[in-house]
C-alpha cells in the first residue's frame, strides 16, 4: 500500500465512491417505476368520454346553445358524483326535412382524439350528396317535356270532352282573360279546419313504380262547392273539408297513364287517395266525390311526369294569377304560395332593383379566392410558430423534469442500504465479464446471518466493502515513523472512527426509511450538485416534474401560473398570445384565432362568428348564422365583403380586361362565373 498505511488483523474498512452496478440500477428504477403507476392508478380519475344527445325541447324552451371546449357539469352514476367535462364535439342540425335545429349531438370527453376537422368536411360532402339525391328525385316527377305536355293533352281530351268545347289551334289569340282549370277542380289543402289556416303544397312522390302522398294533417278545402253566392269576407266553416291520410298506390305499370284523385265522402269528413287507369266521373259512385287532382305519366327513362289539373291560372292584361312556376326541367320553380324560390337565379348587372329588398343580406365583404387563400396560409404560419415554440419548452421541462427524477432515485438508492440492497448479491461468487475486476462472495452462517462481501481492483487501488475483515497471513506494512505501540494506537484510531462513522451512517440510514435525510451538499459526478435546495446540473431528464415556483426557464418567466416570454404569453386557461417585434399579434383560444395588425387590421377565426378579415374601410367575412331582422329563424351562410373596387377602377390597370357575373350553383354550392 503506498505511504505509511499498514494492515493488521481486525482493521476494518470504509468504503466511499461506490458506484453499483447497472443492472442493479435498472431493476430498482423498474420498481419504482411499477410502485409509482400503481399509486397514480389509485388516485387518478378515469379517463371519460361521453356521446349524448340532447332534449331539443328543453334546449328550444331555452334557447340554449353549446359550443366546443364549454365545460359542462355532468352528474352521472358512473362518475360517482358529478363533475365538469369539456365539450370536443358538437353536431347541431339545421334545417333538415322537419328537424329541429335545436337538436344537439354532443361528445364530451377528458382527452382529445383524430381530426374533428376533416370528420365534419366528410360528413358535409355527404350530406351534399344527399341533398343532390332528395333533389334529383323531386325534379323526376316534376320535369315537363312536350311530351308530356302532349300526352296529358290527349288524356284531358277524354276527360272534359263533355264540360268544354273542342280544342282550337289558331296561330295567336287575341283575347282579354284566359281562365285555365273547371269549376269542380278549385280545392286547396290546408293545416287546420278553422282561422287561421296555411295552404300547403302537396305534391305526389313517385318513385320505385308506387305514387306516395304525405298528406297526414291536412285537409282538403274545397273552394266552390256549395258556395252559390260571392262575399269578402266568408266563414271559413262555410267550405267542405275533409281530413287526408298518407297514402302509397300499388305497383304502376311503366306503360300507363294514370290519373291520381282526391276520394272523399258526400256527407263525411274523412277522405282517402285512389289512383286509376280510367276516368272516374265527379259522383261517379254513389256517396262519395272523385276530385281529379292529376295525371301521372308514363314512364321514359325511369321517370314519370306529374301534370297538376286542381286549381286555377288567370291570365289578364298585365297579370298573371296562378300557384307555380317552372322551366321544362324543374331547374328553377317559383312556389306563389310560400314565397320561395328553388333553382339557380342570375342577377345581372344593372339590377339596381336589389338594393331596394329589405331584408338582402350583406354582401359588402367578399374576396378573391387568392386573398383568402393568403390569409388562410398566414393564420397556418401562426399556428405553425406556436406549435414550435410550445414544442420546445415542453422538451426542456421534460428533460429538467428527467434529470431531477434521476437525480432522486440515485439518492434514495443511496440510502435504502439498510434493505440490504446495498449487498445484495448479484452473482454467486464468481467473475463474469460484464463485472470486470469485481469480486462477489456471499454466506449464511448457522444463525440465519447473511455476510456479503465486495471487492475492486483498479490501478489506483484496491476497494473492499465487507462486514469484517479477517486476515489470517504474515502481512509486511510500510514504514512507520511511530514505534510498534503508536502503530497500533493510530490503527486503532482508524477502526474506531470507522466504526463511528459507520453507526452514524447506519442511524442516518435507519431514520431516512420511515423519515427525513438532511443533507446539505450531495456532489454526484463531476457535473451534477445539490447544495441547500439548488439543484446545479447540465441535464435534467425525468417522467414528472412538478414546480410551482419558476423564475425562467430559457427565454421564458413563469408568472402567476403564466408562461411568458418576449413574444408569447401561455396562460392556464387555455389561452395563448403572440407577439411580434413590429407589433402584430395573435391570440389563440378553444374558440378561434384572432390576429391584430397595428393600423386596424384584424383577422378572426371563430367556431361562432366564423372567419373574418378587417381593416379601417374594409371588410370580409364568413358565417353560419341567424340574419338579423329575419323572421325567419334558420341559420344561413352569410358571406360579406365590403369595400370592393368599382368597375371601372379594374378597367383602369394596365393591360386587357375580361368581366363576367358571378353565379351560384345552389345543388352543390359552389360559386362560379360566366
Amino acid at each position: 500500500m503506498p505511504g505509511d498505511i499498514h494492515f493488521a488483523v481486525g482493521d476494518t474498512f470504509t468504503l466511499t465512491g461506490i458506484k453499483m452496478p447497472k443492472a442493479y440500477v435498472d431493476k430498482a428504477a423498474e420498481e419504482l417505476r411499477v410502485a409509482a403507476q400503481k399509486w397514480l392508478d389509485g388516485k387518478c380519475e378515469n379517463q371519460m368520454r361521453l356521446a349524448v344527445t340532447c332534449d331539443e325541447v328543453l334546449f328550444a324552451q331555452e334557447g340554449r346553445r353549446v359550443v366546443c371546449g364549454e365545460m359542462l357539469y355532468v352528474t352521472d352514476r358512473l362518475l360517482a358524483g358529478s363533475r365538469k367535462i369539456r365539450v370536443t364535439s358538437v353536431k347541431k342540425y339545421i334545417e333538415n326535412d322537419g328537424e329541429t335545429p335545436y337538436r344537439y349531438e354532443l361528445v364530451l370527453s377528458d382527452f382529445l382524439d383524430g381530426n374533428r376537422f376533416m370528420q365534419d368536411v366528410r360528413d358535409l360532402k355527404d350530406e351534399s350528396k344527399r341533398l343532390k339525391a332528395r333533389q334529383n328525385e323531386l325534379e323526376r316527377y316534376a320535369r315537363r317535356q312536350w311530351r308530356d305536355v302532349k300526352e296529358t293533352q290527349e288524356e284531358i281530351k277524354k276527360d272534359f270532352s263533355d264540360k268544354f268545347k273542342e280544342s282550337i289551334n289558331p296561330v295567336t289569340v287575341e283575347t282579354m282573360q284566359l281562365i285555365v282549370g273547371h269549376e269542380q277542380l278549385q280545392f286547396v289543402f290546408v293545416n287546420s279546419r278553422t282561422q287561421p289556416q296555411t295552404v300547403v303544397s302537396l305534391y305526389p312522390q313517385i318513385a320505385g313504380g308506387k305514387v306516395r302522398l304525405s298528406a297526414a294533417g291536412l285537409y282538403l278545402k274545397h273552394m266552390t262547392m256549395g258556395i252559390k253566392t260571392l262575399s269578402s269576407a266568408r266563414d271559413a266553416k262555410a267550405y267542405r273539408y275533409w281530413a287526408m291520410p298518407n297514402y302509397t298506390s300499388p305497383m304502376l305499370d311503366k306503360d300507363k297513364v294514370y290519373r291520381l284523385y282526391a276520394r272523399v265522402p258526400a256527407s263525411g269528413e274523412a277522405g282517402t287517395f285512389v289512383v286509376s287507369e280510367t276516368k272516374r266521373e265527379l259522383s261517379s259512385e254513389a256517396g262519395y266525390y272523385h276530385l281529379l287532382m292529376g295525371y301521372i305519366g308514363r314512364e321514359v327513362d325511369g321517370n314519370r311526369s306529374w301534370g297538376r289539373t286542381y286549381g286555377f291560372t288567370e291570365v289578364l292584361p298585365g297579370q298573371i294569377t296562378t300557384e307555380l312556376i317552372q322551366d321544362p326541367n324543374a331547374r328553377l320553380v317559383i312556389d306563389l304560395v310560400n314565397g320561395r324560390i328553388t333553382g339557380p337565379v342570375h342577377i345581372t348587372a344593372g339590377s339596381a332593383g336589389y338594393n331596394n329588398l329589405s331584408d338582402k343580406p350583406d354582401l359588402s365583404g367578399f374576396q378573391t379566392k387568392a386573398d383568402f387563400q393568403i390569409e388562410a396560409d398566414k393564420i397556418h404560419g401562426e399556428v405553425g410558430q406556436v406549435n414550435t415554440k410550445l414544442g420546445g419548452t415542453q422538451q426542456q421541462l421534460e428533460s429538467l423534469q428527467t434529470w431531477s427524477q434521476g437525480q432522486v432515485n440515485s439518492i434514495l438508492n443511496r440510502q435504502n442500504t439498510a434493505d440490504d440492497k446495498i449487498y445484495r448479491l448479484q452473482t454467486a461468487g464468481f467473475i463474469t465479464t460484464a463485472q470486470g475486476n469485481a469480486l462477489y462472495a456471499s454466506a449464511e452462517l448457522a444463525s440465519g446471518v447473511k455476510i456479503s462481501s465486495l471487492i475492486t481492483q483498479s490501478p489506483e487501488a484496491i476497494n473492499m466493502i465487507a462486514k469484517n475483515i479477517n486476515i489470517n497471513a504474515i502481512t509486511t506494512f510500510g514504514d512507520f515513523k511511530e514505534d510498534n505501540a503508536q502503530k497500533l494506537a493510530a490503527v486503532n484510531r482508524r477502526v474506531g472512527n470507522a466504526e463511528s462513522a459507520i453507526s452514524q451512517q447506519n442511524q442516518a440510514i435507519n431514520e431516512a426509511k420511515n423519515g427525513t435525510v438532511d443533507l446539505n451538499r450531495v456532489r454526484y459526478g463531476n457535473r451534477t450538485i445539490i447544495d441547500r435546495g439548488k439543484i446545479i446540473t447540465s441535464l435534467i431528464d425525468t417522467d414528472n416534474l412538478v414546480v410551482r415556483n419558476v423564475a425562467q426557464v430559457g427565454g421564458f418567466t413563469i408568472n402567476g401560473g403564466r408562461l411568458v416570454g418576449s413574444y408569447l404569453d401561455l396562460s392556464p386557461n387555455g389561452l395563448i398570445e403572440l407577439r411580434t417585434p413590429n407589433g402584430m399579434t395573435a391570440n389563440i383560444s378553444g374558440a378561434g384565432i384572432n390576429a391584430n395588425k397595428s393600423g386596424g387590421r384584424i383577422a378572426t377565426l371563430n367556431v361562432d362568428t366564423g372567419i373574418s378579415y378587417v381593416t379601417n374601410s374594409e371588410t370580409f367575412s364568413v358565417s353560419i348564422d341567424h340574419i338579423d331582422g329575419d323572421p325567419d329563424w334558420h341559420s344561413y351562410i352569410q358571406l360579406k365583403a365590403k369595400g370592393l373596387p368599382h368597375k371601372n377602377h379594374i378597367s383602369a390597370m394596365w393591360g386587357g380586361h375580361e368581366f363576367h357575373n358571378v353565379v351560384i350553383d345552389t345543388r352543390t354550392g359552389l360559386m362560379g362565373w360566366e
